[in-house]
């Protein structure tokens, strides 16, 4: 899909980039920037998937969802059907209201205990996924420590580091 704006070339729609701090309000409504929101209402399908994946949740955008359970080949029928299910008893279909929210479903609010509770949101490939603080944290400590040797490999195989 494209993005075409006023008086310039179609451009790629792509996802966007970065981590982006919110909270999960009392209600269990998460506001997703301004840019989550500008490519979510890009998209032909407006109905997302949320649910829980492994610890986290996971917000599915433009068919994301599907996509996931494709990976899952046909000999593995019973594996995909346990995921799917479990999928949707600690989710189901959301939408972006007008301010930008999200409300999780509250089974999956349950299970995670995220209400009221300080988040870090990150798309990649369709999928929002919604890291709590401390798992943040976490991964950014780990990545931290092990930046340099990681740059250095970067950087021979012409990564630019300077």
């Amino acid at each position: 899909m494209e993005e075409v704006t006023a008086g310039t070339s179609p451009r790629p729609l792509r996802n966007p980039r970065g981590y982006h701090a919110t909270r999960v309000d009392p209600a269990g409504r998460l506001k997703l920037p301004a840019r989550f929101v500008e490519y979510i209402r890009a998209q032909q399908e407006e109905i997302l998937f949320a649910t829980v994946v492994g610890d986290m949740v996971k917000i599915y955008v433009n068919g994301a969802w599907e996509r996931e359970l494709d990976k899952i080949a046909a000999e593995d029928a019973d594996v995909r059907k346990r995921i799917s299910r479990t999928a949707e008893a600690l989710g189901g279909d959301v939408e972006c209201d007008p301010q930008g929210r999200v409300t999780i479903p509250q089974n999956a609010r349950e299970y995670l205990k995220l209400e009221n509770q300080a988040v870090q949101l990150r798309m990649s490939e369709d999928i929002i996924s919604v890291y709590t603080q401390e798992r943040f944290d976490a991964e950014l400590q780990e990545n931290l420590a092990k930046n340099p040797i990681d740059l250095a490999l970067a950087e021979r195989r012409g990564f630019n580091v300077r």
